[in-house]
Order: structure tokens, then sequence, then C-alpha cells
């Protein structure tokens, strides 16, 4: 459909990487970051979203809500990925899946993830349909990458059946 990212297209791999010096209980000193990119569905329904994961380190193993007075995502300070979507064209967001330490350690080679949005009718035919991909790692040895992102969809032009007519 509209956006493929990875090797050989514009999108590029994304490359989630913490910036803390520390790794420890506090909130205040987890790493996140996101991108965003509004994807337009018109003429597809039944979205699918999929993209391939890869984590090769998550640095000490933190877990929990932490100390401190700072606001992490889920209010916890463990290594998370959030996928989030919109269809009002990032006026408000709806969390579609949530990713911890435990589901990212399963990904120290690359894996494919599907998000079936099949549920939700406004993702369908809809200009303003975006995703954002938010990640909370710890320090600069934490890294994930995040790759070929794919929106998917069937089309809602109708097929042709028409017989060809004589020859």
């Amino acid at each position: 459909m509209a956006w493929t990212s990875g090797a050989g297209n514009p999108g590029g791999a994304v490359r989630c990487i913490g910036a803390g010096a520390t790794d420890g209980i506090d909130q205040c000193t987890r790493e996140g970051g996101e991108v965003t990119k509004t994807v337009s569905t018109v003429g597809y329904h039944d979205i699918i979203v999929a993209y391939d994961l890869r984590v090769s380190s998550l640095g000490g193993d933190y877990t929990g809500i932490g100390s401190g007075n700072c606001h992490p995502d889920h209010q916890l300070i463990d290594e998370q990925i959030t996928v989030s979507c919109s269809t009002n064209g990032g006026a408000t967001w709806t969390e579609i899946e949530n990713l911890t330490r435990a589901t990212l350690l399963g990904y120290l080679s690359y894996g494919r993830r599907t998000i079936n949005l099949t549920a939700v009718a406004a993702a369908n035919e809809n200009a303003g349909f975006a995703l954002k991909f938010r990640w909370q790692v710890n320090t600069a040895t934490d890294l994930c990458d995040l790759d070929n992102i794919t929106v998917a969809g069937f089309s809602s032009i109708p097929v042709d059946t028409t017989p060809p007519g004589p020859v």
C-alpha cells in the first residue's frame, strides 16, 4: 500500500537507541523516542500493519514502577515499545500494541510482528490514518531495530468481471 520501510526504500529502518548514562530504578533516567507517519488507506479496507523487530541489547533488568516523579510509558521503567494508530491524522492516538522487556527479549534476531486492524472500521478508506512507534530504552547500549514496516489492506475498488465483447 502506501508505506513500506526498509533497505532500498525511502522510509529506511528505524533504530531505537537509549542515550542515558545510567540504567537503574529511577523513572527519570528512562530514554525514549518515537516516529510517526501518516499513511492514506483510501481505496483499502481490512488494514494490517506488520513490521520486523530485532533487539541487540537491553541492559539491566529493571522492572516495575521504579522511583522518582517522572512518567514513563505505562508507569513502568521496563524497556518497551508501544505502537499506536490514529484515524484523524495524529490529533488523537489509540494504542494497538505494547511490547514489554519479556517480549522484546524474544527478538534477539529479526522476527515479524503483525497487528490486525480489520475490526477498526475507521482505519478503512482513511486519508488521515497514521502510525506511531514509541520506544523506551535506557542506556546507549540498549538497541532495537524496526524494519520493513508495512501497511496493507484489500482493495476497495471493485474488480471488473464483465467478459470481453465478441472478437
